[in-house]
């Protein structure tokens, strides 16, 4: 009360989520079920109510904190029979790779600070070449941007695959989203799918030339570098 009296939201909001988190610290080691429901609703509304004190601070990065944390309890409400809340960095990548939802691993990856790109490949690998969910890749793509880096280390662990083969279809398939004709091309000659590479060639007439060019050029600018250094 006295925190409110002054408006001092931020230790407002720090209070509800210490009591949230522990909250669920409490939870550790108990079996998910439905039984677990009315419990977890307040904690989920003690999230809520922090981020909406730290908004007031304008403490935004604290706000949406709290906001995934309460997500991936409505989560855990919603499907009580896997278990979402206290897991392990192992644990966490397990399920975010074989969640066929990708709404589902948007809300345990921003939950548990797995925003950087190297956290989503290896999920993204299982779903869209593996088990070839291209909806998991279109949800994907209105979250985040499809980087060139994306689709190299696609074709990376796709070349380490040993059951590269049985992917094939999928990699060409995906290979389909890359706006930069360069960038495909480039990828399609190192995978040796020569029907893409004619495809590019056929869309950016030129751009054989110029790759080609370019290539020898860097041959070159390194036969060159060797020699100065003899």
């Amino acid at each position: 009360m006295l925190f409110l009296r002054f408006g001092m939201y931020r230790e407002i909001a720090e209070s509800m989520e210490r009591q949230a988190l522990h909250g669920l610290k409490q939870l550790r080691g108990s079996k998910p079920n439905a039984d677990l429901n009315s419990y977890l609703i307040p904690l989920m509304q003690k999230f809520l109510d922090a981020g909406d004190n730290y908004f007031k601070e304008k403490c935004y990065h604290l706000a949406n904190k709290c906001n995934h944390m309460s997500a991936l309890i409505g989560l855990q409400i919603q499907i009580p029979d896997t278990r979402f809340i206290n897991l392990s960095d192992s644990e966490v990548n397990q399920l975010m790779m074989y969640r066929g939802n990708f709404k589902d691993s948007l809300i345990i990856g921003r939950a548990y600070d797995k925003n950087q790109f190297s956290d989503w490949i290896i999920p993204l690998y299982q779903q869209i070449i593996v088990n070839s969910n291209f909806k998991y890749f279109h949800e994907y793509l209105r979250n985040f941007p499809p980087t060139k880096e994306l689709f190299e280390e696609f074709v990376k662990k796709y070349k380490s695959d040993p059951k590269a083969s049985q992917h094939t279809p999928q990699i060409k398939q995906l290979l389909g989203y890359i706006s930069d004709q360069f960038v495909k091309y480039d990828l399609a000659k190192e995978l040796g799918f020569n029907e893409i590479k004619q495809e590019v060639v056929q869309n950016c007439p030129g751009i054989q030339y110029f790759r080609e060019i370019n290539s020898s050029s860097k041959n070159l600018s390194g036969v060159l570098k060797e020699e100065k250094q003899l």
